[in-house]
């Protein structure tokens, strides 16, 4: 609408403009018109924008609180979750379990710490806008989510409290089953005793063999027993998991230094066949093109084999 009256009083003050050019008897009659419409015209485009702004700010507030309810409802149903995890625990199978609970509803918590940061900026600014009655209920909702943000971040530290030791059991865990992952995949591999087909094979089995993701050295087995031996008072059964993952690699380490060696041949014997077959196929080639009818020119011949 704003923009048709726009045209309009365009056109009239094109007209007007003529009218004042042509010095119409009426001239002063119709600046004084347009002045009028001019004014009118600055009022309108001032009431326009605060118009605009008032409703910008509306908006702003509604999604705001939208935003803010949804925050502390969410945040409302985590705080139910975690009251169900009270009571102290005694087994430290129990402790690793509340752990890794704890772990996952923690990356949970963090994941939406931006978007709860993002809730309280957004009502801090909108908060300092415009009169005090207007933006109250804002302000109010701005407090709650930081109040209930802040109760959340405690009880999570609360919670953790406690869960080292079972830190120290998951960790070793982690390890240990990794380490004894890694033993089968090696013991897998020494069972077959491939020394591959040609070199390219050869060579991956090479790359897999020392694949540091799998790697399994003395340095290894070392980390896991200094995890395990901070731990055997605890748990009777770490010492056990330790005897067994020593005894695998006790058993395995010399067959790999040995496969390792093999493979370190093979990979020498297959760039040799390599190399042979390379040289064999270039005197091939060149006693074809000696054979080759004598009309060809000698430079040709030449240019060919050098």
């Amino acid at each position: 609408m704003l923009e048709l009256q726009n045209e309009k009083l365009l056109t009239l003050k094109q007209q007007g403009g003529r009218l004042i050019s042509q010095s119409h008897f009426e001239k002063d009659k119709v600046k004084q018109k347009l002045s009028s419409l001019e004014q009118l015209k600055s009022k309108v485009d001032d009431l326009s924008a605060e118009r605009k702004q008032r409703l910008n700010r509306e908006l702003e507030a509604l999604q705001f609180e939208r935003d803010a309810l949804q925050a502390l409802q969410w945040m409302e149903e985590r705080e139910k979750r975690m009251s169900g995890w009270s009571g102290d625990v005694a087994s430290l199978e129990d402790k690793v379990e509340r752990l890794e609970r704890y772990n996952g509803f923690l990356a949970e918590v963090d994941k939406n710490r931006n978007n709860i940061e993002d809730i309280v900026q957004r009502g801090r600014s909108i908060g300092s806008k415009g009169d005090k009655k207007e933006t109250e209920k804002t302000r109010e909702l701005t407090k709650n989510v930081e109040s209930k943000w802040k109760q959340l971040q405690e009880k999570l530290a609360s919670f953790g409290k406690g869960l080292s030791e079972a830190e120290s059991i998951l960790k070793f865990k982690t390890e240990l089953d990794k380490t004894e992952s890694y033993l089968r995949a090696k013991e897998k591999v020494l069972s077959t005793r491939d020394l591959g087909r040609d070199l390219e094979h050869c060579n991956e089995l090479i790359r897999r063999l020392e694949d540091p993701e799998m790697r399994v050295d003395s340095e290894r087995i070392e980390y896991v027993n200094e995890l395990g031996e901070k731990l055997k008072d605890q748990d009777p059964s770490v010492e056990k998991a330790l005897e067994r993952v020593n005894s695998k690699w006790e058993a395995m380490r010399g067959a790999l230094g040995t496969y390792r060696d093999d493979l370190g041949k093979a990979f020498q014997v297959h760039s040799f066949v390599r190399d042979v077959e390379d040289v064999r196929g270039r005197a091939h080639e060149k006693a074809a093109l000696l054979k080759a009818p004598k009309e060809e020119k000698v430079e040709e011949k030449v240019q060919f084999i050098f």
